[in-house]
């Protein structure tokens, strides 16, 4: 009996433990999000700024040709962690919702 208990103990620390790095990912993903979000916003602000230095001297910066590219790359990036923070969020939500089920019966 004592080892069957030390078992179930252990079990309960390894699912409290799992759950922490799963809170820990999301939290680290949300993160990334949001600096994501602002590294899109300062990028666009200083492509303008580039494309009207640089005009002249080098056609690579100007915005009809590149810019929507890196544009689009971000945004897509920016889509892929914000679909990852929100499955992550979604998969805590459901194993809290396991672990309450499981205290009720």
């Amino acid at each position: 009996m004592p080892l069957l208990h030390s078992f179930s103990i252990n079990s309960q620390y390894k699912a409290h433990f799992l759950q922490n790095i799963w809170s820990n990912m999301g939290i680290v993903i949300a993160y990334l999000e949001h600096f994501l979000r602002f590294w899109i916003s300062y990028v666009n602000a200083h492509l303008f700024v580039i494309h009207r230095k640089y005009l002249f001297f080098n056609r690579f910066f100007q915005e009809s040709e590149n810019s929507w590219v890196i544009q689009s790359v971000m945004l897509f990036i920016s889509l892929i962690l914000g679909f990852l923070s929100q499955v992550i969020s979604f998969a805590i939500q459901y194993r809290q919702n396991l672990d309450g089920l499981r205290r009720i019966t």
